[in-house]
């Protein structure tokens, strides 16, 4: 069983966005969660059978990203599922937006439920993010 995760926390650390890999080396999906405390609200969001559909060009655009702050690398995965890292307006600030996403199927009718929003994380941690996708997001999905 491979279990491999990363925690991404907001600059003020209220709020996190966690993924965790599961499986084996055959066949592994991801755990996306995310919990938001905005003072007057809180909110949370799970769905624990997500495939990212783009792993490896976002590892590689995460790495573009350092460099070229202009660039918005995006991960997409099922039921809508994101995460889009970004700088306003060129600063050097550093956000996520993000949406995890599932679907329910009632019978001929599919009821689909998102958490979307934008975090601002902390300036330094991009370095470590890159190396932790890496790890999270390497290796086989499907053999």
């Amino acid at each position: 069983m491979v279990e491999q995760g990363l925690r991404i926390q907001c600059l003020d650390t209220r709020s996190w966005i966690d993924i965790q890999r599961r499986g084996d080396l055959r066949y592994a999906w991801f755990e996306l969660r995310c919990a938001v405390d905005i003072g007057h609200g809180h909110f949370s969001a799970s769905n624990v059978d997500v495939q990212f559909l783009n792993g490896d060009g976002f590892v590689a655009d995460l790495e573009r990203f350092a460099a070229e702050p202009g660039l918005t690398p995006q991960l997409d995965g099922t039921y809508g599922s994101f995460l889009i890292f970004w700088r306003p307006g060129g600063s050097d600030e550093l956000m996520l937006s993000f949406s995890v996403g599932d679907a329910y199927s009632l019978g001929p009718v599919t009821s689909e439920f998102n958490l979307t929003g934008s975090l601002r994380l902390p300036p330094d941690v991009l370095d470590l993010m890159i190396a932790d996708f890496r790890n999270v997001l390497g290796g086989p999905t499907r053999l």
